[in-house]
C-alpha cells in the first residue's frame, strides 16, 4: 500500500494540474496583437506564467497594460472551454492522494473565477482553491501565497510540498520553507527549473506519483568511494528486505577502480551479492526522494537537500585495523557490524 511522503500537498494550477499553457499564450498574443499591433515572443510569455497576470502586463507595456488586460481576459474567458486540456495521469494521482488521506489544494496566481473554471472543466472541481490572485498582496516567488495555503490547511511548512512547473514555483516553496517538486510538462524550461534547485524533478505523472505516493521506501547508503562499506550495506540490506524497498548506494568521491573485491567476497560468505555492483556518484533526484540515507564512516561529507522529507543518519562503523586486525578477519568484522545495523534499520522501517 502506498504511503504518502507528505501529509499536505499544494499544487500550482496552470501547467501543473491543468494544461492551460496554449490557452494562456494564445490569450496574450490576441491581446498584444489587438492593442499593440504585434505579437510577443512566446518563450518570454511562458516565463510569465505563474506570476501575476496584471503585473507582467504592467512591466512590459506600462502605457497600455489596462487595455491589454481587458482584451486578454475577455478572449481567455471566451476560449477556455475550447482550449483547456488535461494532463495524462494527473487527475488519477490527485484522486489517489485524497484517498490516501493527503490534504490537497491549489495556490495559484490565476484570478479566482478563471481558476475555478479551469478546475471544473478539468474534472478537478473537488480540489480546494486555497489561494488565487486576489487572496494575497504579493505573488510568487514571495512565500505569501504558499504560507496562506498552509494556514488554511492547518499545516506547517515542514509537513508540506509545493508542486509546480516553473522556477518561480520552486523559489516560492523555498522562501516558504517547504519542499518544492518540479514537473516538466508545463511552461518552464528544464534549464530554468534545474537552476531553481527543486528537491526532485518529474517528467511524468507516474514519476510524480513515485515521489508523493511511493509504493515502497527508498533507502540509500553513502561512503566516500562507494567501493566498500556503502556497497556492503546495500547488498546486506537488499538481502534482508528484497524488492520491498528501493535501495541504492553511492560515493561522494566514487572510486575509479570499482568495488573492493575483499568487500564483495566478505558479503558473499553470508549469502549477499555485490557481483553486479559498480561505483557511482550521488544522484540528486534519488537523494531528494529518499526516506532514509545512511552515511558510513567519518570521512564522507553529505548534506541533505533542503526540505527533504527523509532522515540522514551516520554509522561510524567498527575499524578492526585500529586493534591490529587485518585481512579477511578485518573485513568480516566490518561486515558483521554493518549487518547488525542493517537489521536494526530494517526493523525500524517495518520490514
Amino acid at each position: 500500500m502506498s504511503t504518502p511522503r507528505w501529509p499536505f500537498v499544494v499544487f500550482d494550477l496552470d501547467g501543473t494540474l491543468v494544461d492551460t499553457i496554449g490557452l494562456i499564450v494564445a490569450s496574450y498574443q490576441h491581446a498584444f496583437t489587438t492593442v499593440l499591433g504585434r505579437p510577443w515572443d512566446e518563450a518570454e510569455i511562458k516565463t510569465w506564467i505563474g506570476t501575476s497576470l496584471l503585473g507582467a502586463m504592467r512591466r512590459v507595456a506600462p502605457d497600455d497594460y489596462e487595455e491589454i488586460y481587458r482584451e486578454y481576459t475577455s478572449w481567455n474567458e471566451a476560449n477556455t472551454e475550447r482550449l483547456i486540456r488535461q494532463y495524462p495521469g494527473v487527475n488519477d494521482l490527485v484522486a489517489d492522494l485524497v484517498a490516501a488521506g493527503v490534504r490537497v489544494g491549489v495556490a495559484t496566481s490565476k484570478r479566482d473565477q478563471p481558476a475555478r473554471l479551469a478546475l471544473s472543466l478539468s474534472g478537478l472541481d473537488a480540489v480546494p482553491l486555497l489561494v488565487h490572485h486576489d487572496s494575497v498582496d504579493e505573488h510568487k516567488p514571495s512565500p505569501k501565497p504558499l504560507l496562506e495555503a498552509l494556514r488554511q490547511l492547518g499545516a506547517e511548512p515542514s509537513q508540506a510540498v509545493y508542486v509546480g512547473d516553473a522556477a518561480v514555483d520552486i523559489a516560492a516553496a523555498h522562501n516558504a520553507g517547504m519542499a518544492g517538486v518540479a514537473v516538466t510538462w508545463g511552461a518552464g524550461t528544464r534549464e530554468a527549473i534545474s537552476a531553481a534547485a527543486p528537491l526532485v524533478t518529474c517528467d511524468t505523472a507516474d514519476e510524480l506519483r513515485a515521489v508523493l505516493l511511493p509504493e515502497r521506501p527508498t533507502v540509500g547508503f553513502v561512503c566516500v568511494g562507494n567501493a566498500g562499506k556503502s556497497q556492503m550495506a546495500e547488498a546486506l540490506f537488499r538481502q534482508r528486505v528484497g524488492d520491498r524497498a528501493e535501495i541504492w548506494s553511492a560515493g561522494t568521491k566514487p572510486s575509479s577502480r570499482g568495488p573492493n573485491p575483499e568487500s564483495a567476497a566478505s558479503v558473499a560468505r553470508v549469502g549477499a551479492d555485490m557481483s553486479r555492483a559498480t561505483t557511482k556518484g550521488i544522484d540528486g533526484d534519488l537523494l531528494g526522494r529518499s526516506d532514509r540515507v545512511v552515511v558510513l564512516g567519518r570521512d564522507a561529507e553529505l548534506v541533505a537537500p533542503p526540505y527533504a522529507p527523509g532522515r540522514l543518519d551516520r554509522w561510524v562503523t567498527d575499524e578492526p585495523s585500529e586493534r591490529g586486525i587485518e585481512g579477511t578477519e578485518r573485513m568480516d568484522l566490518i561486515r558483521d557490524d554493518i549487518a547488525r545495523r542493517v537489521e536494526h534499520l530494517a526493523t525500524e522501517l517495518g520490514f
